[in-house]
């Protein structure tokens, strides 16, 4: 499986506004985290995965993500891919990441906020965590 992005929409009439993703394929979900970033372009790089996924979806504001691929989770040296996306509240978008990539980003917005869901368990997740100095890669 490969990162994607999914697009949501929005309904409105008298009552309101509803936002949607109804093309967001969802994994089992073991918890969820709320990043918010009071300063603009704050970055927080570089943490990996080999297995756990997780889906970004931006509650407010404008997140710059990068994922990168490398050559070795123990000891990074080489990106063998590398993909960008920018995520806005105002297009109600969601990105699935699949373990297997180094996760960077920066908020474009001050007070930028994203929730995040992951597929294992914080016990789960600790087991699979790899980091990396922020300054590793250039976000």
């Amino acid at each position: 499986m490969d990162a994607k992005i999914f697009e949501g929409g929005v309904f409105i009439d008298h009552r309101g506004f509803l936002e949607y993703n109804n093309n967001l394929e969802f994994f089992e979900i073991k918890r969820f985290y709320i990043i918010t970033s009071p300063e603009k372009e704050f970055k927080r790089a570089w943490r990996g995965h080999k297995k756990e996924s997780k889906i970004f979806t931006v509650l407010d504001g404008l997140f710059d993500v990068t994922l990168i691929v490398p050559d070795s989770f123990e000891a990074p040296k080489q990106k063998l891919s590398e993909k960008k996306f920018l995520l806005d509240s105002n297009k109600n978008q969601s990105l699935l990441i699949p373990g297997g990539h180094f996760i960077g980003f920066t908020n474009k917005l001050p007070n930028s906020k994203m929730i995040v869901h992951s597929d294992l368990s914080l016990k789960e997740s600790k087991l699979d965590d790899y980091k990396l100095d922020a300054n590793h890669w250039i976000l």
